[in-house]
C-alpha cells in the first residue's frame, strides 16, 4: 500500500508540475490512478494468491497418487495418469519444497514434497544429481 501511496504521488505531483488542463479527461485519469491503483495492489496482495494457489491444487498431483517402480514413475492426476520411464528423465533437482524431474531442456515435471510417502522421497532423493 506504501508504494501505491508513492506512485499517487508522484503522478498527482506530474500532473500539477506539467500544467496540464483540468478538463474532464484528465480527471479520469488521475481518478483512476488515485482509486485503481491501489484497488489493483489490494487485489494482487490478497485475492491473487489465493486464485493461483487454487489453480495449482487442481493441477498438481497429490503426493499420494504418485507411485515408482524400477523403469517408471506414475503420476496419477484428475485427468489421466502419466507414466514416465526413467530412461526419459536426464536429471532429478531437489528443492525445499518440491523435486523437480528433468525429461528435455526445458520442460520438468513438479512433485510437491508435502505429504510424500517416505518411499518416494527416498527413491527420488537417491536419484538426486
Amino acid at each position: 500500500m506504501i508504494s501505491a501511496c508513492i506512485v499517487n504521488t508522484i503522478a498527482v505531483a506530474f500532473f500539477l508540475w506539467s500544467g496540464v488542463r483540468t478538463g474532464t479527461p484528465e480527471k479520469l485519469l488521475m481518478a483512476f490512478l488515485v482509486i485503481g491503483c491501489p484497488l489493483w495492489l489490494l487485489y494482487e496482495h490478497f485475492i491473487w494468491p489465493r486464485k493461483h494457489a487454487s489453480r495449482l491444487l487442481r493441477v498438481l498431483p497429490s503426493p499420494g497418487r504418485i507411485t515408482l517402480s524400477s523403469e517408471s514413475i506414475s503420476i496419477a492426476t484428475l485427468r489421466k495418469d502419466a507414466v514416465v520411464p526413467w530412461s526419459r528423465i536426464k536429471r532429478v533437482l531437489e528443492t525445499d519444497v518440491a523435486f523437480l524431474l528433468v525429461p528435455y531442456p526445458f520442460m520438468f515435471l513438479f512433485i510437491p514434497k508435502a505429504d510424500l510417502p517416505v518411499e518416494v522421497y527416498d527413491a527420488l532423493h537417491s536419484r538426486v544429481a
